[in-house]
């Protein structure tokens, strides 16, 4: 998987685990807390922790977070309004993929209102939350060994129109291609898609199942957002 420069605001148990976790995967990650005992915690565990208000426009500003493209907001219960406010500031400062806590049903709608991946850390085994992040549109994975897999995908409308083949895909199936293997929309099912049909787009919603390694799947969805 390429290094990644990411954002964590939040650094209780679910901010920090995550953060641990992406740390030991070798991606830069910068975490941001305004309690001073959880930064001293997480000193030394992940690459870098500051003191910070994640909901303060012009702190994070300072930060310079230009080069960072992921972001997750994991602030949890009883903080509602100060993950509302870190999430939409992460968004206005252009950060390209925004992942937040859930903290209930209201605050989901609200999530889904501003467009960012909607993370439930009490549902979702570990590494699947963390492939999450990085591919928000893949509803499951299912890990061959060596960092290869099958990848069940909901077409975002980012890629709504586009062909197969400019999606990347490739007739041949190997650790080092991105295969598609099948494809859903609807009640209509078609095993092996004719990647060369110029006729055919994606739709919106439309269900995909493809294999390949971490990165190339990783690929799908930077080069198409």
């Amino acid at each position: 998987m390429k290094k990644r420069q990411i954002v964590i605001a939040g650094l209780g148990q679910f901010g920090l685990g995550v953060a641990r976790t992406f740390t030991r995967l070798g991606h830069d990650v910068l975490g941001l807390d305004n309690d001073s005992s959880k930064v001293r915690a997480a000193d030394g565990i992940i690459s870098k922790a500051i003191e910070c208000d994640a909901t303060n426009r012009n702190a994070v500003e300072e930060l310079g977070l230009a080069e960072f493209n992921v972001a997750l907001v994991a602030i949890g219960s009883g903080n509602l309004e100060a993950n509302i406010l870190s999430t939409t500031l992460f968004k206005d400062i252009g950060i390209e993929f925004v992942s937040s806590r859930s903290l209930g049903e209201v605050h989901n709608k609200t999530l889904e209102y501003l467009d960012v991946n909607v993370l439930h850390p009490e549902e979702e085994e570990g590494s699947k939350l963390a492939r999450r992040i990085f591919m928000p549109y893949c509803i499951d994975f299912m890990a061959l060994g060596g960092k290869y897999g099958i990848a069940k995908i909901r077409v975002p409308k980012m890629m709504s129109g586009k062909s197969l083949r400019e999606m990347g895909f490739s007739t041949a199936i190997g650790r080092r291609e991105l295969a598609l293997l099948a494809l859903r929309r609807n009640d209509w099912n078609e095993l092996n898609p004719d990647l060369d049909n110029p006729e055919f787009k994606l739709e919106q919603d439309d269900i995909l199942i493809a294999s390949g390694d971490d990165e190339k799947l990783e690929k799908l969805f930077l080069e198409n957002h």
